[in-house]
């Protein structure tokens, strides 16, 4: 019985076939999802051309940041914490700086134990930008990046743009003039406060 001989393979069925995935898997972003990639690539092109007024708070959620009553500490009517036997150093008010917002108060405070913190009151607010950190300096202006030499002391990155938080500070900071909110990627000074001695 003659059997019909199998048709000859054209060239292009003679290439692999891949499944759909399989070509899609190992695809960059902007392959697999075009929207996502977008998105992307706009937040980092305002990054990159703004700088520090690139508003980090419309490319990124909001972190939530920390309850009074994890410290042991209340808010007042006024946004001022009750920081309970703590000694109080040293007072500041909020500004904003460089076209920022800030408002609020910050105490620089001694705890039973000898050690000190930062605790920014519950009113607190500030803008927000890429990378903030919070600083000890007795410089009046930090333009020109953080400087251990010149006396700065970073106290890490801010937990949050809105509310009560604290924040340990080393022994060498009960001098300290000013803490300001700094934007370290572009060193831009979000926000200042002048340290004003308790009497």
């Amino acid at each position: 019985m003659h059997t019909p001989a199998m048709p000859k393979p054209s060239h292009a069925s003679s290439r692999p076939v891949r499944r759909r995935s399989e070509t899609r898997s190992g695809s960059p972003i902007w392959r697999r999802d075009p929207w996502q990639g977008c998105v992307i690539l706009a937040g980092l092109l305002g990054l990159v051309l703004g700088g520090c007024d690139a508003r980090y708070d419309r490319l990124f959620p909001a972190v939530v940041g920390l309850d009074a009553s994890v410290s042991d500490a209340s808010a007042g009517d006024n946004g001022s914490v009750d920081l309970g036997t703590a000694t109080v150093l040293a007072t500041g008010e909020w500004e904003g700086r460089s076209g920022y917002n800030a408002s609020g108060t910050v105490t620089l405070v001694r705890l039973e134990d000898g050690t000190l913190e930062v605790a920014f009151s519950n009113d607190f607010e500030v803008s927000g930008v890429p990378a903030p950190v919070v600083l000890l300096t007795d410089r009046p202006a930090v333009t020109d990046g953080v400087n251990e030499g010149a006396g700065d002391m970073s106290l890490g990155p801010l937990t949050a743009r809105t509310g009560f938080q604290r924040y340990a500070a080393p022994a060498s900071a009960a001098d300290a003039r000013y803490v300001f909110v700094y934007c370290l990627p572009f060193t831009v000074e979000v926000a200042r406060a002048q340290l004003v001695r308790a009497p």
